[in-house]
């Protein structure tokens, strides 16, 4: 959905068209109860456009390896949207990675 909302109004952010940043989060069903959630957000083009490049150049910053990397994480969805123009630029990719962890649900004897 984020990487759709970025292209539709061409707004690389965390909160594209002005949408808060849980929205997304809140629809796929978290915050019913604690829970913790984190993106990162990439786009290229051309060859810097595809899932090993992308990969590679969240791994290299410590923001967002830090998000990848963490340990407390138990889902996690990727998508990516191909754009014939946006940002001023042709063909490009916009990347989203979201990751969460959602409590564990208690079962009832």
């Amino acid at each position: 959905m984020r990487a759709n909302d970025i292209r539709r109004c061409n707004n690389f952010s965390h909160t594209p068209c002005g949408q808060a940043f849980l929205t997304v989060f809140t629809l796929a069903g978290y915050f019913t109860a604690a829970a913790s959630v984190g993106e990162n957000l990439a786009w290229g083009q051309g060859r810097l456009a595809n899932a090993r490049v992308t990969m590679a150049n969240w791994l290299r910053s410590p923001g967002h390896r830090q998000v990848l990397l963490a340990p407390e994480w138990r889902d996690v969805g990727i998508g990516s949207v191909k754009a014939p123009a946006l940002f001023g630029r042709a063909n490009v990719t916009v990347w989203v990675a979201q990751f969460g962890r959602r409590p564990a649900l208690s079962v009832l004897p």
